[in-house]
């Protein structure tokens, strides 16, 4: 029976030196793959590993920007600001991103407010509020 193989793409280099041991993969090939930020670093690292490694699957794991020392591991982090950040449609775009689109938005406070709520009903892990950053990868 031949070994399963397995790709892991993280973007970041502080991202890696968070990966441990993966539970479950005993008996697996991994290779691990720095691909950059960015949705097209993350397909380009994904062509690569899958031409030179041929796996049977591939995660894409990060800390979603949980690099933060004082962002403890169960920490619960409530967006209260987002910002997309992987569009770039040049110097002429401005701060509004593409099509004159804002990049940052504010969570609806009620919102906000309810899910802090529910979060504290389940225990007494930290909760945090602060800005997470998206995109499409």
């Amino acid at each position: 029976m031949r070994m399963k193989k397995a790709g892991v793409i993280v973007a970041m280099q502080k991202e890696l030196g968070l990966i441990g041991p993966l539970p479950g993969t005993e008996g697996v090939q991994i290779r691990t793959v720095l691909s950059g930020m960015g949705k097209v670093n993350a397909a380009v690292a994904t062509l690569k590993l899958i031409m030179e490694f041929r796996p049977d699957f591939i995660l894409n794991v990060g800390a979603a920007g949980s690099l933060d020392p004082d962002c403890v591991l169960g920490t619960t982090v409530l967006g209260a600001r987002t910002s997309y950040h992987d569009v770039w449609c040049g110097a002429e775009a401005g701060e509004n991103g593409a099509q004159g689109i804002a990049v940052d938005f504010d969570a609806d406070p009620g919102l906000l407010e309810k899910a802090a709520s529910l979060r504290k009903e389940l225990d007494d892990i930290a909760l945090e509020r602060d800005m997470l950053m998206a995109d499409n990868t």
